[in-house]
């Protein structure tokens, strides 16, 4: 019988918990464009929300389904950005296997007067290099008004051991109102 490196095998539970995710957030699939959302520095790199992203700084990685949903084609109005931290947060953030980055981001509408859909773009730094650091985002994440949604975001590290992040931040937030389609 075949077995799996460890790290394989905690990629595929990994991608379980994203696909998870997505269906009880009625994701979607990803598209080219919101691989280009917000890409940052010259050392960073950026991913969309998935669980095999690979590559080291400086180069973009393909990304796996993401947890997107299908607030791209509901949304309205300009993005507005995210100023509250109990509004989008970190609830955990974990370095595994030397290699993985995952961050768990709880968006938080419970007191919102309207639906609205998230983007959003997780930093995984360490503090003695940030210039680094490593990025990974999702897009349009719709979330009713008077609701709570998770969301995974995850990276994988293939630069210097000594450079390796950390920790995780929210690096960037923004929301548009949403209408179900």
């Amino acid at each position: 019988m075949h077995r799996l490196p460890r790290a394989a095998a905690f990629g595929a539970l990994a991608a379980s918990t994203l696909l998870a995710l997505s269906a009880c957030s009625g994701g979607g699939s990803d598209d080219a464009s919101s691989a280009d959302h917000g890409k940052d520095g010259k050392a960073g790199k950026d991913t969309t929300a998935s669980a095999s992203s690979s590559g080291s700084p400086g180069k973009k990685a393909t990304s796996s389904p993401s947890a997107k949903g299908s607030g791209q084609a509901g949304g309205s109005g300009p993005a507005q950005p995210v100023t509250s931290k109990a509004e989008v947060s970190i609830k955990s953030c974990q370095l595994r296997d030397a290699s993985k980055l995952f961050a768990i981001v709880q968006l938080d509408n419970v007191h919102g007067a309207a639906d609205y859909a998230y983007s959003v773009k997780v930093r995984f730094v360490n503090s003695a290099h940030p210039d680094q650091a490593v990025y990974a985002s999702f897009s349009d994440l719709p979330v009713q008004a008077g609701a709570m949604k998770s969301s995974l975001a995850s990276a994988a590290w293939k630069g210097d051991a000594a450079a390796m992040p950390q920790t995780c931040q929210i690096a960037k937030a923004t929301k548009v109102k949403w209408t179900a389609p």
